[in-house]
């Protein structure tokens, strides 16, 4: 037996798009789907995006979901999130929520010129793929700590471009 994939009864990852500025560089990246990140560096890193699309049972929702996320990183020191705050997102329930996480120091092996200070903003959705699967989809820009809040708003306005099937 052959088997085609995808197939109609094999679908593979739900499409997405998502509206970056032009001059970003656009790049598969490894455990993502893809990833953009700006030409322009802002304090030592170029501020980027990155889409991340996981099949899962159709039984988990967007709750566990989350708290695996934030189960992974809670063990970094320097890690901090705020509130995960309920929103939309092409039709479906979705999640945004900002993460920092300083981290140096002999505990995280990071020290100098290694030493990291970043903000991301998570947004993240479950989207039915078939009766038994489902797809979580999680986009994440990571900024520099020392971003204005203007540039926020711009990074946050990237991520609720976001469409999804």
């Amino acid at each position: 037996m052959e088997i085609d994939y995808p197939h109609p009864a094999l679908p593979g990852p739900t499409p997405l798009r998502i509206d970056v500025p032009d001059d970003w560089v656009v790049a598969p990246a490894p455990g993502a789907a893809f990833m953009a990140a700006s030409p322009e560096e802002v304090d030592g890193m170029h501020p980027s995006l990155t889409a991340v699309i996981r099949r899962v049972p159709s039984s988990l929702t967007l709750g566990p979901v989350i708290e695996e996320m934030l189960g992974e990183a809670s063990g970094l020191e320097g890690f901090e999130v705020t509130d995960p705050e309920p929103v939309e997102i092409d039709g479906y329930e979705a999640v945004v929520m900002n993460t920092s996480l300083n981290a140096s120091g002999p505990s995280t092996n990071l020290s100098g010129p290694d030493a990291i200070s970043v903000e991301q903003i998570h947004l993240s959705c479950v989207v039915p793929v078939t009766e038994h699967v489902s797809d979580v989809i999680t986009v994440s820009f990571t900024h520099p700590a020392g971003a204005s809040e203007q540039q926020r708003a711009e990074h946050r306005a990237l991520l609720f471009s976001l469409k999804v099937g």
